[in-house]
């Protein structure tokens, strides 16, 4: 996927998405702006090219990618989800919400990587534990 494809992907699923969806939908639409975060992580402009949808006219894209883009430590992020939280309804209260977790230190992407299956769960053999 280039650059522009997973701008677009991300763009149109976080519209589609809109503050609620149906069930199976909405994970779909979230796994869509999920695998086009991946894309752009990937990328060696990929942080540059997401900083272009903070100023995405639609606040859906914005309210997402500033979360994800504060859970990375990008302060630019926070002044577009302060603004975001003066409004009203669904959005503003995701926007309060992001900012005080991240207030509170706990704030993490809303897209994180799924890990390899059993990955954690491997047992670790008696050889490399070491002796003692």
């Amino acid at each position: 996927m280039t650059t522009m494809d997973a701008l677009k992907q991300f763009r149109e699923a976080a519209i589609a998405k809109g503050d609620f969806s149906a069930r199976k939908r909405d994970a779909a639409l979230h796994q869509a702006m999920s695998e086009a975060i991946w894309c752009l992580e990937a990328e060696k402009d990929g942080s540059a090219a997401m900083h272009v949808l903070l100023s995405d006219p639609k606040e859906e894209v914005q309210v997402w990618i500033a979360a994800h883009l504060l859970s990375k430590g990008y302060e630019t992020a926070r002044e577009v989800l302060k603004r975001l939280s003066l409004g009203s309804g669904p959005r503003a209260f995701s926007a309060s919400m992001t900012l005080s977790e991240h207030a509170g230190r706990r704030l993490r992407t809303p897209f994180p990587k799924k890990e390899e299956p059993n990955q954690a769960l491997e047992p670790t053999a008696p050889s490399d534990r070491g002796s003692s």
